[in-house]
Formats: structure tokens, C-alpha cells, sequence
């Protein structure tokens, strides 16, 4: 599961260079799984740091002019 996360977070990466605001929901979703999946194994610190970047992430789609 997290192959797809990563190819999601590469999508999303790429897609930005073209200038496509949906882009940015691809790499929230890769994420959302890797923070998920972090959670699930017990290592709260790469879910935090996850989450983090998930944050900031859904903080520049919001403020994409």
C-alpha cells in the first residue's frame, strides 16, 4: 500500500509542475496513507511528521492563487 501512496505523492509532485491545483489533493492523499499506516504500526513520529506535511500540503491548496 504505501508503493501507492509514494506513486499518489510523485503524481501530485509532478502534476504541480504543470500548474494543476487538483495535484495537490494526490500527495494529501499519499500522505493521509502514509500517516495512517505509520499510526498503525506504532511509529507516532513519522505519523506525526505525515500528518504535518498533509497539513501543509491542504494549507497550500487553499492558498493556491
Amino acid at each position: 500500500m504505501l508503493w501507492f501512496a509514494n506513486v499518489l505523492i510523485l503524481i501530485g509532485m509532478w502534476m504541480l509542475g504543470y500548474k494543476w491545483r487538483p495535484a495537490f489533493l494526490f500527495s494529501i492523499a499519499g500522505e493521509a496513507i502514509w500517516a495512517v499506516d505509520a499510526y498503525q504500526k506504532n511509529h507516532i513520529e513519522l505519523a506525526v511528521i505525515c500528518a504535518v506535511f498533509c497539513i501543509v500540503t491542504a494549507r497550500n491548496w487553499w492558498k493556491w492563487a
